[in-house]
């Protein structure tokens, strides 16, 4: 592809709205030094490295553990005074949930003003993500340093992000044994084995058999053609059949 090309389609704002960067809703570089010259936009890897974060932000921020119930609901109705956290209910709309006006203007004015994340973001998570927030901080320090200098970070932001997860996997708790974790892994089991029960009573009647691979865990179901199908290909296939059918040197 011509590279002129590839500029111009690098200059167009791609993603998904509350997770993007604040440089990609903009569609304009931030500049940190007030007298500075401002670069020209293009869409880099630092931007999508900066949406997986915000991706992580928002579990942390609007859930409280695993689960299909486990939303901060309560804590985001403002009719349920016990529990509203305005804080908090501030946060997402300025950063996840509003226009592309206030998220554009939240994200570039965090960016430019980093003890912001410390206080808007880091300070709403729910306590059950209590052991993400170190590893959330060195990410979003490392995605300023390569705003900020546009070098070594910004160009091997792969690199960086994966060294930091790496150094965190071994301190974040194994939660794979916990009672919450096993709850929901128990509903997803029953959900599963509740659709496939739907979909079995719903599958064509004719010679249905269902069969597991060995070592799967998964049900496989391997269903026939219906009858009518295969009586038509049958009778198309038939001796009589083939005697009717002109052979390609007759059609010629």
């Amino acid at each position: 592809m011509n590279p002129q090309v590839i500029l111009a389609l690098a200059q167009y704002m791609k993603g998904t709205l509350p997770f993007m960067s604040g440089e990609v809703i903009d569609r304009r570089t931030v500049v940190f030094d007030a007298g500075g010259a401002r670069p020209r936009f293009v869409h880099q890897a630092i931007h999508d490295l900066e949406s997986f974060l915000w991706v992580l932000v928002r579990i942390c921020m609007s859930r409280k553990g695993p689960g299909i119930s486990m939303g901060r609901e309560k804590e985001l109705d403002f009719n349920k005074p016990g529990f509203y956290d305005p804080a908090l209910s501030h946060a997402l709309v300025s950063y996840f949930d509003g226009t592309e006006d206030v998220l554009k203007e939240s994200k570039t004015t965090l960016m430019q003003s980093p003890e912001l994340f410390e206080n808007n973001i880091v300070n709403n998570f729910h306590p059950y993500f209590e052991p993400f927030k170190p590893l959330v901080r060195q990410w979003w320090n490392i995605i300023i340093l390569g705003y900020m200098y546009r070098a070594h970070e910004f160009y091997n932001i792969h690199r960086h992000i994966l060294r930091i997860i790496n150094d965190a996997l071994p301190t974040l708790p194994d939660e794979s044994r916990a009672e919450a974790t096993q709850k929901e892994l128990t509903r997803r089991e029953k959900r599963r084995a509740r659709l496939l029960g739907t979909f079995k009573s719903t599958a064509p009647a004719g010679n249905t058999s269902i069969s597991t691979p060995p070592g799967s865990p998964r049900t496989s179901l391997i269903i026939t053609p219906p009858l009518s199908y295969q009586v038509l290909h049958s009778e198309q296939d038939s001796p009589s059949a083939r005697k009717q059918r002109p052979s390609k040197r007759q059609k010629m």
